[in-house]
């Protein structure tokens, strides 16, 4: 997955207009292939990156627009790096190997269809909402 705002607003908060909000915001995102061309580094992290990481920035944008209590990652970080995570956790050293493993099966294409809201109850993930993009084909 790609994440484009997190964290969210609990739960028991998110009424039926935050979840029109979030529908009209995907709505206006076409369905559009995204290509993974390249690895990335974060500490302890090594990930995709979607070529056309505008597109991601933009969606962040507008969510952040929306909600404005809502920062991607609470604020910590100044520039949101659109990018899905392979692997996290593990010590630098056994990084480039992931990535060199990775290399020979680069570009990856996919179609992505749908957003999700997601929420974390401390053990696992549920999806509560799927939210779909503009399906322009």
């Amino acid at each position: 997955h790609i994440s484009v705002l997190y964290p969210f607003k609990p739960l028991d908060e998110v009424t039926e207009r935050d979840l029109e909000l979030l529908r009209d915001v995907f709505a206006s995102e076409p369905i559009e292939p995204i290509t993974f061309a390249r690895t990335g580094r974060f500490p302890g992290v090594v990930y995709l990156a979607p070529e056309d990481e505008a597109r991601f920035r933009r969606i962040t944008d507008e969510l952040t627009t929306q909600w404005p209590d809502y920062l991607p990652y609470s604020g910590t970080f100044d520039d949101v790096i659109p990018h899905l995570t392979v692997t996290h956790g593990l010590p630098e050293h056994e990084l480039d190997g992931i990535e060199a493993e990775l290399a020979p099966h680069l570009p990856i294409e996919t179609l992505a269809t749908e957003a999700w809201l997601m929420t974390y109850d401390g053990d696992e993930w549920s999806c509560e909402a799927r939210l779909p993009f503009r399906d322009v084909r």
